[in-house]
């Protein structure tokens, strides 16, 4: 099934860029605490800071799930029903 970019990029990770910490966190090392950030339709937005890489990952993956539900819903009529019954399944699969 051929999908929009908007869509296929919703689950590249750049893996060899990410570092030490789970998809979407990092160190502010200045707090020495995790930061949360999520790439929403190209645009890095700012999750929050976190005391722990657990809870900016829960926060990460919140934001995650809502932003792949708002995309397939988004392409809803425009793509085929298996694609976007998979997005569905992929989002609750984060949480």
């Amino acid at each position: 099934v051929f999908a929009h970019k908007s869509i296929n990029s919703l689950f590249t990770d750049h893996r060899s860029a990410r570092g030490e910490y789970p998809i979407g966190i990092s160190l502010h090392k200045r707090s020495g605490k995790f930061r949360a950030n999520l790439s929403i339709d190209g645009t890095l937005k700012y999750l929050g800071l976190f005391d722990t890489v657990e809870d900016a990952s829960k926060a990460y993956l919140i934001a995650k799930k809502a932003n792949v539900i708002r995309i397939a819903d988004e392409w809803k009529e425009k793509i085929p029903v298996r694609l976007y019954e998979a997005l569905i399944r992929k989002a609750n699969d984060l949480i």
